[in-house]
């Protein structure tokens, strides 16, 4: 896919997003995908969308995750890797210089084929260096890590938040709760993935194997509650699965693992205004940007009440209420809902 055609591709996922009431997102980053250029392009007023704190693209090294998407023989640009200390740094700057809101490094493998969530990414000197230099130009840094291993080198490294985490055990838990480290749980994606992975590519290996890693993550979940630790909701959307404008079914699934709805609700506003270092963001206060959904019933009683986007009454970005051209945009391109099936059993 062209990156023209990405970028139209993340206008419309933006478009549902905003739909559903989410008026900021983070973006993890994908080379080639355009998101810097669209978060400028909504900035501008050019077209309604959340406002979009984005990662260029990942930072991983040769045969790490994320480097092992692409087929050996597929052709590669000079900085899609980074080996070693200089070129981390190196690569930290090149994402600064390319317009980087925060920095995301994949610090452990992944479940995508030919790697095992177990493989460590990058040394903890390695690591380290990613987060120095980023902190000396005001850039936090997001670490993917599934595994124990990774897990443990990102916190040695000082970084500010742990994305799916699924591997943590209490007494990384107790460290991160000390540090402030936040936990980014992505539940939602295991949840699609054991409803819908096999009709979206994925092997029935890869689906057992996910289930496992929800299984882990669900265990996690409960020692960072437990210890303290700053939860935030994230849903590590790809468009295929957990599709945009579904985001908050992983609000569903913190509550269903305990969390009473208000909690849920923190981790997707004042928590995710921390992480993001914006103190004007996630609350109704002097001195806030002004984003408000209002949503139809109550959700402090039905939390899926979010989960669907016709229960969104009205969306208000920095004061403009836009629901009316929301609607419009939807009905004129024919955008549906995105699909709201029950959640999986056990999820």
């Amino acid at each position: 896919m062209s990156k023209r055609a990405k970028l139209l591709h993340g206008l419309r996922n933006a478009h549902r997003a905003l739909a559903a009431g989410f008026t900021t997102l983070r973006v993890m980053g994908h080379r080639g995908a355009g998101e810097t250029e669209l978060r400028d392009f909504i900035d501008a007023g050019l077209a309604a969308g959340p406002r979009l704190v984005v990662a260029p693209w990942w930072i991983t090294m040769t045969n790490g995750h994320g480097d092992l998407f692409y087929p050996p023989y597929t052709p590669r640009e000079r900085w899609d890797t980074a080996d070693g200390i200089e070129e981390c740094r190196k690569l930290v700057r090149l994402q600064a210089r390319a317009g980087a809101d925060f920095i995301k490094v994949m610090a452990s493998g992944g479940m995508s084929k030919g790697e095992q969530p177990s493989w460590p990414n990058y040394s903890i000197a390695e690591l380290a260096t990613i987060v120095e230099t980023a902190h000396e130009l005001d850039l936090r840094v997001a670490a993917h890590a599934l595994s124990a291993e990774g897990i443990r080198r990102s916190l040695a490294a000082g970084v500010d938040s742990i994305e799916h985490g699924s591997y943590l055990d209490e007494e990384m838990a107790i460290e991160m709760a000390e540090r402030g480290t936040f936990l980014v749980p992505t539940m939602s994606f295991n949840d699609w993935c054991q409803r819908e992975g096999t009709l979206r590519g994925l092997t029935a290996q890869g689906v057992a194997d996910l289930s496992e890693a929800h299984d882990r993550t669900l265990q996690a979940f409960s020692l960072a509650r437990e210890a303290g630790v700053n939860v935030v909701m994230g849903t590590d959307s790809s468009g295929t699965l957990c599709p945009f404008g579904a985001h908050a079914r992983e609000l569903e699934l913190y509550v269903r693992h305990g969390m009473s709805a208000d909690e849920a609700i923190t981790t997707a506003t004042t928590n995710a205004a921390s992480l993001l270092d914006r103190p004007d963001l996630g609350s109704l206060r002097t001195g806030a940007v002004g984003d408000v959904v209002v949503v139809e019933g109550n959700v402090l009683t039905d939390i899926g009440r979010l989960s669907r986007p016709s229960n969104i009454r009205h969306v208000v970005r920095a004061g403009r209420e836009l629901s009316g051209y929301l609607r419009a945009v939807s009905e004129a391109l024919d955008l549906q809902e995105p699909e709201h099936p029950t959640l999986a059993e056990g999820s």
